[in-house]
């Protein structure tokens, strides 16, 4: 089964064990020892040694005592209620151990116990997901290190340093890396909240963890170290939530042939395609890097610095060549240094004088002293293009480097930009790198160093934008016939005909708007066809499921080096992004085909690829050779289509939920008319930003519990760009709107990351109100939710919302008055039968 339709244990559980198992009451060490150069006993020194203030038990039959600690023989003769246990036993007496903790209810085990060869694996991590599962026990591990809380003291791992206080969680497949991680901690300036050894992951896994950690107040930014992964759609899911209100960087491994076969090797696992992994990455908000430096760089820049507001940077300099180092730096990471204005080069003139470059970077002479490094950022720092700033300081004995950090830090208080420092050299500059660390500047030994760190923290805004921006309104001509495909699909299969013959692929596109022709002289003479081919190629990844690759069709796409990779489902964004990276619009504009209407007809070209690879589970590959003509297109003039027995049902075979189709319908209602009510969708954002304009102060505050004159890009992003796994949002729009479409309500539900419970909202355009709109998109979630397999749905609300609370007696919710507020908390359990909602 590929991973993206493994389901484990964690996939039904949920979170909430995780907080029992970070935040422990009591720790059970199973497998205990006197002798702390064997694994139990370095997990109990830690225990006691580093602070932990719960209860400690060790468990081993051998020990009545070890130490000041009453030694118990199992951990079912504990007598109490046990958080976490930590295994450190060998593993022939691995399962009677889990079979005790479950008997004993033990709410967590993280096994650190190693499990040997690759090939001796699968056996045993199935027979452990299997109890996970039949028991409802969280396990981390086995071959994990083990996990570190540092807030709570709690080292309950095998590692040998106890990290500092900080802000950054760090996730790894690998022991030996974590290992690695606490010791690089002891020298460099930076803390951890976190520090968790996966292992094999048979039941928590990184989706779980990014849930838990992305909701903790505590954690600024998590790290990965990732060899590859398992249940990639919760992970996706998880990331694409918490990667926008939080940085994830990732640190990939295998990204070589080579590299991937030690990764096999390493985890018994494939380490998987590498570009589509980037594609993945990209897609989920996460910062990829390839090396230890780059990961803690950036964890450091995302912590410390604001996401630049534009890509101009300015670099100032005391040498001309590490100027050169780091501007040839930043073109290579696709970089943009400002061009100065007039005004600025005149600003800076009037400090050092005319006889300098007048150019980006700026170089001051040798001797300029701390006064001349603040005027003269200052003076950039007051242009409007420029939006970054890079200081670069070589020691010398004609001016004191430390009163030049001094004058850095005093100069960016006049406006803050993300700014980063490189004073090269060792001892005379560590009091200079002291003043940035405690003013929150990163501060790097190369030119080459910050620069890659300045241009990470920029790649990430960009992909944060990216997430955030509003796709163009799909065509709505985009017609799909997919009975008329899947009937040709499914004959095929049923007949054991894995490649469709030519007739019956070109009616399977013909069903999805493309169009097969001849590939003939006279074909090609009739419909005006150029030598401007392109081809979409869906292929099924045994990770990600299904995958497009858009390239010239007339290249290589490992030989010029084109990864143009996206995931579906595809909008008409992100189809323009796999154009772009793959070259498209260079090959257009060579053909002198570049106008709109070609771009826009081959977008949807790939929209319509990445809607068959949506609906049918059954298509292994699609190859499309397609061609732009004077006479419209793009026309297909060749293809390549294989078949499969479906692994799942669509669309659970894709990694990323796609637009859920079957929760649109149509309704009547008294008083409004014809309304179209339908899941949202990310172009939404005008509509939805109308509806909130439309709405009055009162029914503003009645929503949000606060009065908002603005509503920010961000958070209307955040409603409409939604994980239709992890969220129902059904909006109501009317139908016969004289002018424009207008979205008159919506009704969401924003499920916890168990999605056993969420959380209600409802919010109805002023008019409209008390029309039976907000009971009937309300209706919808709720069965909707119930169709899920959610258990409870829960909303507060203000005691003068009237309407509000009676809508919810009108549903059957359970309405209690909150002690001691204005509020009340309306709660509706989904274990009853459909009438009732």
């Amino acid at each position: 089964m590929s991973a993206v339709n493994q389901q484990t244990a964690g996939e039904t559980m949920g979170i909430q064990e995780l907080d029992k198992m970070f935040r422990p009451r009591s720790v059970a060490v199973i497998g205990a020892s006197p002798n702390t150069e064997k694994l139990g006993g370095i997990v109990l020194k830690n225990l006691v040694q580093r602070g932990f203030g719960g209860d400690i038990f060790p468990v081993n039959p051998l020990h009545e005592a070890i130490g000041s600690l009453k030694c118990h023989r199992s951990v079912t003769d504990i007598g109490e209620r046990i958080d976490l246990g930590v295994v450190a036993t060998p593993m022939e007496s691995i399962f009677d151990i889990v079979e005790d903790c479950v008997h004993a209810r033990v709410r967590g085990l993280v096994i650190l116990s190693t499990l040997g060869r690759a090939e001796d694996r699968k056996p045993i991590e199935t027979r452990l997901r299997a109890l996970s599962e039949e028991h409802g026990i969280r396990i981390i591990g086995p071959n994990s290190m083990g996990l570190i809380h540092t807030k709570i003291r709690l080292n309950a791992s095998a590692g040998h340093v106890m990290p500092e206080i900080g802000t950054i969680a760090f996730l790894s497949q690998s022991a030996a890396v974590c290992t690695a991680i606490l010791d690089m901690a002891l020298h460099i300036p930076i803390g951890f909240s976190h520090i968790v050894n996966v292992g094999s992951a048979v039941n928590v896994d990184y989706g779980d963890l990014l849930d838990f950690l992305g909701g903790d107040p505590q954690v600024a930014s998590i790290l990965l170290y990732v060899e590859n992964l398992t249940n990639i759609r919760k992970f996706m899911s998880a990331a694409r939530a918490v990667s926008r209100v939080k940085p994830i960087i990732a640190l990939k491994t295998g990204r070589t042939p080579f590299g991937a076969r030690m990764a096999l090797e390493h985890t018994g696992a494939a380490a998987g395609d590498d570009a589509v992994y980037d594609a993945a990455f990209e897609r989920a908000g996460i910062l990829r890097v390839k090396t230890f430096e780059e990961l803690f760089d950036c964890a450091g820049i995302l912590a410390k610095q604001p996401r630049p507001g534009g890509s101009g940077v300015v670099i100032v300099t005391n040498s001309g060549g590490h100027g050169v180092m780091a501007a040839d730096m930043l073109f290579e990471k696709e970089g943009n240094l400002s061009k100065l204005s007039a005004e600025t080069l005149a600003a800076i003139d009037d400090i050092i004088g005319s006889k300098w470059s007048r150019s980006n970077p700026v170089h001051l002479p040798r001797d300029a002293q701390p006064e001349t490094y603040r005027r003269v950022i200052e003076a950039c720092l007051s242009s409007p293009e420029v939006h970054g700033l890079i200081v670069l300081f070589s020691p010398n004995v004609l001016v004191d480097g430390n009163l030049v950090a001094k004058a850095v830090v005093d100069a960016l208080k006049t406006r803050p930009v993300t700014a980063v420092t490189s004073w090269l050299g060792a001892g005379s500059v560590v009091g200079a790198r002291t003043l940035f660390h405690n003013a929150q500047i990163p501060t790097y030994d190369t030119p080459e160093r910050a620069v890659r760190a300045y241009m990470n923290i920029l790649r990430h805004g960009r992909q944060i934008e990216m997430l955030q921006q509003i796709p163009p309104i799909v065509n709505k001509r985009l017609r799909f016939e997919t009975d008329i495909a899947r009937e040709r699909i499914l004959q095929c299969l049923m007949e054991n005909r894995h490649h469709p013959e030519p007739s019956e692929t070109a009616a399977v596109l013909e069903a999805y708007g493309l169009t097969l022709l001849d590939n003939t002289e006279e074909c090609r003479i009739r419909n005006g066809l150029s030598d401007c081919h392109i081809r979409i190629h869906l292929m099924t990844d045994p990770q990600f499921g299904p995958v497009i690759r858009v390239s010239p069709a007339a290249v290589s796409d490992e030989l010029f080096g084109v990864r143009a990779i996206g995931l579906p489902p595809v909008n008409r964004l992100l189809a323009r992004q796999l154009m772009h990276e793959g070259r498209i619009d260079i090959l257009l504009n060579a053909y002198q085909m570049a106008e709109r209407r070609n771009v826009e007809a081959l977008e949807d070209a790939i929209i319509r690829v990445a809607q068959l690879a949506i609906d049918f589970s059954e298509i292994e590959a699609l190859d499309l050779t397609v061609v732009m003509g004077k006479k419209g297109g793009p026309w297909v003039v060749s293809s390549d289509l294989r078949l499969r027995p479906a692994p799942v049902a669509a669309p659970l075979h894709l990694v990323i939920s796609p637009y859920p189709s079957q929760y649109e319908s149509k309704v009547y209602l008294d008083g409004v008319g014809n309304i179209l009510t339908r899941p949202i969708r990310p172009e939404d954002e005008p509509m939805l930003l109308g509806l909130f304009k439309s709405l009055s102060p009162r029914s503003i505050y009645m929503r949000f519990f606060t009065p908002m004159r603005t509503f920010q890009h961000s958070l209307l992003a955040r409603f409409t760009q939604i994980d239709y796994d992890r969220e129902i949002a059904q909006v109501a729009l009317l139908e016969d709107a004289p002018e424009e479409e207008a979205m008159l309500g919506v009704a969401r539900v924003i499920g916890e990351p168990n999605m056993e419970s969420g959380e209600f909202a409802v919010v109805v355009r002023d008019g409209y109100q008390g029309k039976g709109i907000g009971a009937n998109l309300l209706r919808q979630c709720l069965s909707i939710a119930r169709e899920r397999g959610m258990k409870t749905i829960y909303g507060v609300v203000l005691s003068e919302n009237l309407q509000m609370l009676a809508l919810g007696r009108k549903l059957g919710f359970k309405i209690t008055r909150i002690p001691e507020s204005s509020e009340y908390e309306l709660v509706f359990k989904l274990d009853g039968h459909p009438s009732e909602t």
